[in-house]
């Protein structure tokens, strides 16, 4: 498993956004109503009480950490959640809540919180694959578990595409070592640290990428893109790590469900979104009037164009549906589903990469 910078994960999950402030309340932390125990409260700004649960509120959605580390994030994790209160009591005796523009920020939060929480509740709702799912998933991915290899590489990573890529690219194509890619990038400006010793499993790349990558030699340099960014990588070795499928179960378990839930959820809000009483008005419903018209012309065009090819064929249909009659029913041939050998993605690339990391 390739380890991931988890400080910027968490600097985004502790950052002040207005859902974070819509879910803690303008009016303070505290409740009212019920006062929190003792051994809940985690600290005190002015008499405002902070609670365990809203602390571990603010740690949800975080990576694994090591357990040596988890104390030390749980402390980071509470003087934000400090700062971020004491920011809302100021905000009070401002008496922010009532400016139009922080109700509207504050409106735009509550809706995209309630929209996510609908959309959950359809992810959760989705069942676990089944036995022959998870076999087929195997199979049909021979290089992410039979022939599972984990390759090292010394890197240079561009953060981004430059401005003149294919020129630097054009130069960077004969270049021999990391080390000399790295004076190519160095002549045109871009000084970049090389990374050794990076490990990067079959799970870690596209699919379609992986025939070429088991064509590289040791001490090659190769170039991919990565993200945004790009890698110059030369090869220093690779060995082959497989994977039988009791072990691999649970992570492809875990890419299945991913994508179903994905799916279900891309399917709700279309059903959700067409279903709808929608009435457009104003300066848009010119352009919706224009739109739904053009699209009833051509529901009428395409029925009579139907209509038109089923007529000298009504015969032979005629003439098949006699000759079926007759035969003993049969079941129909099912449609060809999309091959699951498809370009992994970054989701499921790291689902995958938690359920192999102790087998590098």
């Amino acid at each position: 498993m390739i380890s991931r910078p988890k400080t910027a994960r968490f600097k985004f999950a502790l950052r002040v956004s207005a859902a974070a402030i819509l879910a803690m309340g303008l009016t303070g932390c505290g409740n009212e109503a019920e006062a929190p125990q003792a051994s809940q409260v985690v600290a005190k700004v002015g008499g405002t009480e902070l609670t365990v649960h809203q602390l571990n509120f603010m740690l949800q959605g975080l990576p694994d950490l090591p357990p040596e580390r988890v104390a030390a994030v749980r402390k980071e994790a509470l003087e934000r959640l400090i700062e971020q209160e004491a920011l809302v009591q100021a905000a009070n005796e401002k008496k922010l809540a009532n400016d139009p523009v922080v109700q509207q920020q504050l409106e735009v939060a509550r809706r995209q919180v309630l929209a996510q929480a609908y959309l959950r509740t359809v992810a959760t709702g989705v069942t676990a694959p089944d036995p022959a799912a998870v076999e087929k998933f195997y199979s049909e991915n021979p290089d992410l578990f039979r022939k599972r290899r984990v390759w090292r590489f010394a890197e240079i990573g561009l953060p981004g595409r430059p401005v003149a890529w294919a020129e630097l690219e054009k130069a960077l194509l004969p270049t021999r070592s990391i080390a000399e890619a790295a004076q190519v990038l160095k002549e045109r400006g871009l000084d970049l640290p090389i990374v050794q010793n990076v490990q990067r499993p079959s799970e870690d790349f596209p699919l379609d990428m992986l025939p070429k990558l088991a064509n590289v030699r040791n001490g090659e340099v190769i170039i991919y893109p990565r993200g945004r960014g790009i890698v110059i990588a030369q090869l220093l070795d690779s060995r082959e790590v497989t994977v039988d499928e009791a072990k691999a179960r649970p992570a492809i378990e875990r890419v299945l469900l991913n994508r179903a839930r994905a799916e279900a959820v891309q399917t709700e809000a279309k059903r959700v979104r067409e279903t709808a009483q929608v009435a457009y008005m104003g300066e848009f419903a010119e352009d919706a009037a224009k739109k739904a018209e053009a699209a009833a012309k051509a529901a009428a065009d395409n029925a009579g164009a139907s209509k038109a090819a089923s007529q000298p064929a009504a015969a032979a249909a005629a003439a098949a549906a006699a000759a079926a009659a007759s035969r003993p029913a049969s079941t129909p041939e099912p449609q060809p589903a999309p091959s699951s050998s498809e370009a992994i993605s970054a989701e499921d690339a790291e689902a995958l990469s938690k359920g192999l990391k102790d087998l590098k």
